[in-house]
């Protein structure tokens, strides 16, 4: 893993490290009184376009 900090819109930074990345691993939000999985706007954006393997991860608030 590295790490390494940049600027700008964060689904199109992930989009382009996804190129040479291993698994992307965005998160998603449980919400309160509904059973699904609820994804974010930047997972949303990655998961269909990304070149590498991508796990959402939940999370529950």
């Amino acid at each position: 893993m590295h790490r390494h900090t940049v600027e700008g819109h964060a689904h199109r930074l992930l989009f382009d490290a996804s190129a040479d990345a291993g698994p992307l691993v965005p998160g998603a939000r449980y919400r309160v009184g509904h059973p699904c999985l609820r994804l974010g706007r930047v997972a949303h954006a990655v998961l269909p376009r990304s070149g590498c393997p991508v796990a959402v991860v939940p999370q529950r608030v």
